[in-house]
């Protein structure tokens, strides 16, 4: 196994084609190949794959793994034990976190997912709306500990950067799909309008300018075609 020492904000790390960044609770940062290998062992039939390492398979390459975010009818511990509750548990397999969700705590459709290899597969326009919903929590979302909430804004620009390059470069999305996904969960519906002129997004777009030279304007262009795409997005009652 080749772990990379990281001991700045971003870092390049191989095999994988993208900076990845460094977060507080990472102390090393492990190669796409690694947690690949151990997705191999831990999966298991009829599982669906979102986050990341969804992302990923479905093309992403520069997407930053941190974990391995699965779907399942059987939601329980593999490896050291974190966290667990009757519809989701976190443990550590390998040294890489895995966490398990129950269907009935993600807005997934069933029917919606892809095959890849072995694989099942949140669709596009599922993870698409996944990560503005986490790009909204992470911006938006209160804790009863300021750490975390701290922890939550610095991970916030780069979600949404990473948001804005899936939109770039997935082309044919059905975005009144993805506006159904959003419907489905509408927690932070009210702060999507202000998306294009906010701070969050400036700092999203340097993101993208500094990883791969792409034009400020331009990016908070496509912010703001990304928000006109979705909307009007509904919001809870």
């Amino acid at each position: 196994m080749i772990i990379e020492q990281c001991d700045y904000p971003t870092c390049l790390v191989e095999p994988g084609i993208s900076k990845l960044f460094y977060f507080y609770r990472l102390s090393r940062l492990l190669p796409h190949q690694y947690y690949m290998s151990v997705l191999e062992e831990v999966y298991r039939d009829g599982d669906v794959l979102i986050g990341g390492i969804g992302a990923k398979l479905l093309g992403a390459d520069w997407v930053g793994l941190h974990d391995l975010d699965i779907v399942t009818d059987r939601p329980g511990c593999l490896g050291e034990c974190v966290e667990r509750g009757e519809r989701h548990a976190v443990s550590v397999y390998r040294g890489v976190v895995v966490r398990h969700y129950c269907w009935c705590d993600v807005s997934l459709r069933r029917d919606d997912v892809v095959k890849v290899g072995r694989f099942l597969v949140a669709s596009r326009e599922s993870t698409v709306a996944w990560w503005l919903r986490r790009t909204l929590s992470f911006a938006f979302g209160r804790s009863d500990s300021a750490e975390l909430e701290e922890i939550w804004r610095y991970r916030a620009p780069k979600a949404l950067a990473e948001l804005v390059y899936m939109y770039l470069t997935w082309g044919g999305l059905d975005m009144a799909k993805v506006r159904s996904y959003l419907a489905m969960d509408r927690r932070y519906a009210t702060f999507v309008e202000s998306l294009p002129t906010s701070a969050l997004a400036r700092q999203a777009c340097a993101i993208l300018y500094d990883h791969f030279g792409y034009s400020v304007r331009t990016c908070l262009d496509d912010v703001a075609r990304f928000v006109a795409s979705i909307s009007p997005v509904p919001v809870r009652e």
